[in-house]
Parts: C-alpha cells; structure tokens; sequence
C-alpha cells in the first residue's frame, strides 16, 4: 500500500496540523505544508521507520497466522520464527518510539506509534487473506515501506532519511 498509494500517510498530517490550529497556528497551505513537513515526513518518510513498520507488519501477520484456526490447510508459521519476529519488532517499537520522543518530539513518538498501530492492525487483516509466507510478506512490506521515502527524494523535498538517528543525507533534490 505505501509503495502504491505514496501519500496515503499524509491522514497523520492532517491530523496533526487539527491539533496545531487549535493550539493557534494559522490557517492555510503553507502553514500545513509546515505541519505536515515537521511530523508526517519527518516520521513515516524515514529508514528506520520502514524497518520497524516492516517487522510489525511480518509479526502481526505472523501470530494472526497461527492464530486463526479457520483454514487447517494453510501453512503456519513456526513457533520460534513468530516469537522472533514480534520480539523483534517491539525492541525495533520500544528504540523508535524512544528516539522520535527523545530527538523530534513527544508529538511525533506519538504519531509513529498510530503508524505502528495502523500497519498491525493491517498486518491482522492480511494475515488470512493474503498467501505469501510470512518472510514474503515481511519483505513486500519492507520494499514498500523502504522505497517510500525515495518518491520525495526524486520528487520533492527529501525527507530525513534516518530520522529519529542520524543527520539528514540528502538537503535537496
């Protein structure tokens, strides 16, 4: 979804710049464009968010796999496999959502939680209705999500590629 619907994310901008015109800001493109810059991009345009949403995304389709028991002839995922996936996913959650509060803002811990929420919960829904393994599955997330960032590089202004971790890689197009 995020690979073909590039701005779909953008929903977590609006939202987001609501909540900045009822704290005062002002009314108008620019000043959303401004909003929508400094939370949804900086966010869910990022590397190390599409590391963290493709892990969530595998682990939920993981354990919502052996968790449905309507389908005895689909293959379920291991045990160890679906313990390490949703292991790591949420030590990746924990030092996301940690570096989002600590280095952006508590409103963007905020924000990257939702996206993580959103992408596991479409993670639940796919899990029975989709037929790639789970590691298919992880990695078609993970193309999505990792090539993401890439359309506003080529088209836009470059997001912050490694944020929460890292200074900026690209300042221009």
């Amino acid at each position: 979804v995020a690979a073909l619907l590039p701005d779909l994310d953008i929903a977590y901008a609006l939202a987001t710049y609501a909540v900045a015109v009822a704290d005062g800001a002002p009314l108008g493109w620019e000043a959303f464009w401004g909003v929508a810059n400094a939370t949804h991009r900086v966010v869910t345009h990022t590397l190390p968010t599409g590391i963290v949403a493709a892990l969530t995304f595998g682990a939920t389709v993981a354990v919502g796999r052996r968790a449905a028991v309507d389908d005895p002839n689909r293959p379920q995922p291991g045990l160890v496999s679906t313990v390490a996936l949703a292991g790591a996913a949420l030590v990746g959650m924990g030092i996301l959502l940690s570096g989002f509060r600590a280095a952006v803002s508590p409103a963007a811990a905020v924000v990257a939680a939702g996206f993580l929420v959103c992408v596991g919960a479409a993670g639940w829904v796919l899990a029975a209705r989709i037929d790639l393994p789970t590691a298919g599955a992880t990695a078609a997330a993970g193309i999505g999500f990792l090539s993401h960032p890439f359309g506003d590089v080529l088209l836009a202004a470059p997001p912050p590629l490694l944020s929460p971790f890292g200074p900026p890689v690209w300042t221009g197009r």
